[in-house]
């Protein structure tokens, strides 16, 4: 089980919903990007 410190009130909801954004956003942007480039490209060609 983690603790996060106590110095962490408040703010840690907070946090939570951010962290929840942010995975969020990740998803959304790697579904993107996997449905934009081809699979058969190779991934270390810049693609813009």
């Amino acid at each position: 089980m983690r603790r996060l410190p106590p110095s962490k009130g408040p703010s840690s909801e907070k946090e939570k919903k951010n962290r929840q954004k942010v995975i969020l956003w990740w998803q959304r942007c790697n579904t993107l990007s996997i449905n934009f480039i081809p699979h058969h490209e190779p991934s270390s060609k810049p693609h813009r």
